[in-house]
This record gives C-alpha cells, structure tokens and sequence, in this order.
C-alpha cells in the first residue's frame, strides 16, 4: 500500500470518528435531559446513527472517488522517456572555449491549463566532482526561449554519473496557461561544462498529450541566439491536467446531502 493510499484511510478513519463522536455527544445530551422521555429519544437515537453511519459512508465514498480522479489527471505531456541513454548529447555550462551552452525544449500548451509538476531530463557528468543542473520555463519569443518566468529548483548531478534521471521542479509551482507556448531551458555551471544532457539511442522524437512539440533549441552564447536541434534530449515533462470528473463528485455528494435533508 502506498503512503498516498496509508494517508486516505487514516483520513477515512477520522472523519468517520468525527462524526459519530459528534453524535454520540448529542445522544447523551437528549438521554439526561430529556428522562421523561426516555423512549422516544432512544429511537431517535436510533435513526441518528444510521444517518451518521451513512454520512460517514458517503464521505469515504466520495474522497475515494476524488482521490482516484486527482491521481488519473497527472500525466506526461511532453517526451521521450524511457529510453537507452545515446553515447552523443548536448553539453550544458561554460566551457573552456568559454562558450556558454544552454539548450531548451519547447511546447505549445493545447485548450486546458496545465499546472507544471517536473522535468525529468537524461543527464551524465563524467566530471570528478557533483555539478548543478539547472534552468527555468521562458516564454517563446520568435519561436525561440525569451523571458525567464519561472526558476527550476536546481538539482544534483553526482560525478562520474551515465545516464541518470535528474528531476527539477518549481517549488512555488507554475501553471501553464491554455495556447500560450513555452521553453524549457537547461543550463550547468558556469564554470564547466562537464554536464551532459544525453540523447536516445536511437535518436527518439518527443511524444505529445495535450499539447504540441515545438522543437529544440540551443546556444552556445548564454541564450543570447538560439539555433534549431536534432539532437533529440532524452526528457519528461509532467503536468497535471485538469480533471472535471473531480469538480461534477462533489456536485453529486451536494444533491446527495440535500435528498438526506428532505
């Protein structure tokens, strides 16, 4: 079982406790105060708990069904994950050409926002020492990577790794906003570039869900001009989409609790 799954039931658990403690005190209230009539509020008792045991049950049912419809909305929506990491790539960082290369992927978001939850990018770092991948989400200026708008929090490639999975992510969160295009750009140290961002063998196009690929881009002058790419990168871009199955249950668990009322 996993902890998202340990957390709902514990969740389960509570709200059901809550109500029928609730209840229970209530019980109590009309047993002492109401001695001369101690029957009827005996049966009242009765029909008490069974519409807190079904309120509890219908609160269960409907997180679960919340629960599950949230996990099913988080996707990759852009890449070309999993794959064989390619002995060719793109190197990342100032070289000592003092060339400062950067390279960014680019996507065109389709008829729903998208909140960004992580890129996942192929990386290596036959350096001797652990070097820092790093970069942010640009806007799109002339079908090339324009402003910063959002920093990646930088991530830790450990020396003398090949081919491992590094995972950045935006720590205030960042939401991609319906036809709007976007870059996502990667850099290294500035003063190496030992970072290698490796390509797929063989070289693999991206493959789209909800929006569109624009390409690669690349620069060896800090961003200053952009080139296209074929090196196809080895990333994931992961999102969550909306869902609105989640919206339309708790519309569904409103009607139930007013028929209850009625």
């Amino acid at each position: 079982m996993s902890k998202k799954h340990v957390v709902f039931l514990r969740f389960l658990i509570c709200c059901a406790d809550s109500v029928r403690s609730a209840m229970s005190v209530e019980r109590a209230r009309r047993g002492h105060y109401r001695v001369g009539s101690w029957v009827i509020a005996g049966e009242h008792d009765q029909l008490r708990k069974r519409e807190s045991d079904m309120l509890a049950l219908r609160i269960g049912a409907t997180s679960a069904l919340m629960l599950f419809a949230g996990a099913a909305s988080a996707q990759s929506v852009l890449g070309n994950l999993p794959g064989t990491p390619g002995p060719t790539g793109s190197n990342l960082g100032l070289g000592t050409d003092l060339a400062d290369r950067t390279k960014g992927v680019g996507l065109t978001v389709g008829t729903d926002n998208l909140n960004f939850i992580s890129m996942v990018a192929l990386m290596s770092n036959p350096d001797t020492a652990d070097l820092t991948l790093s970069g942010g989400i640009y806007s799109s200026s002339g079908g090339n990577p324009g402003s910063l708008l959002a920093m990646f929090d930088g991530t830790t490639v450990a020396a003398g790794s090949t081919g491992v999975l590094s995972t950045l992510t935006i720590g205030g969160g960042f939401t991609m906003l319906a036809g709007q295009s976007y870059w996502f750009v990667l850099d290294g140290p500035s003063f190496s570039n030992g970072l290698l961002w490796n390509s797929l063998d063989p070289n693999t196009a991206p493959t789209a869900s909800g929006v569109s690929f624009d390409g690669y881009r690349f620069s060896s002058d800090g961003g200053v001009n952009w080139g296209t790419s074929s090196i196809f990168n080895g990333f994931t871009i992961n999102a969550a989409v909306p869902a609105p199955g989640a919206i339309a249950l708790f519309g569904v668990a409103g009607l139930a609790g007013v028929r209850r009322r009625r």
